[in-house]
C-alpha cells in the first residue's frame, strides 16, 4: 500500500440531514482540543461550489452536477498530507487508498 500520510484521513458520508456536518465539526473540535491541530475538516460541497468543481448546473434542482475527476484532482494533495476529515454525501468515486476510516451515517 502506498499510504504516505502521517495522520489518518476520515470520510464521513450519508444522506442529507443525518448529522454529517455536526459529527465532522465535533470531531475536528475534539481533535484540536486534544492537541491534534493538524486535522482539518473539508466540507466538500462548499469546495465544489467555491472552486467550481463541476461542469453543468441542474436548473430543475438548482444544484451543480459535480465532476468526479475535478474533485479528485483538487483533493489529491490534501489527501496525501493526511489529517483530513472529509464530508460528502457520496463516496463511490474516491480512491480507497485515501481513507483510513469511512463513517456512514444513516
Amino acid at each position: 500500500e502506498d499510504r504516505t500520510s502521517k495522520l489518518p484521513n476520515i470520510l464521513v458520508t450519508g444522506s442529507p440531514g443525518v448529522g454529517k456536518t455536526t459529527l465532522c465539526s465535533l470531531l475536528e473540535s475534539s481533535l484540536h482540543d486534544e492537541g491534534w491541530l493538524e486535522f482539518r475538516y473539508i466540507m466538500l460541497a462548499e469546495r465544489i461550489r467555491d472552486y467550481k468543481l463541476y461542469k453543468d448546473w441542474n436548473d430543475k434542482f438548482d444544484v451543480s452536477e459535480y465532476d468526479e475527476d475535478q474533485i479528485c484532482d483538487h483533493l489529491e494533495n490534501d489527501m496525501k498530507e493526511g489529517g483530513v476529515i472529509l464530508e460528502f454525501h457520496s463516496s463511490s468515486f474516491f480512491p480507497e487508498r485515501w481513507f483510513d476510516l469511512v463513517v456512514l451515517l444513516r
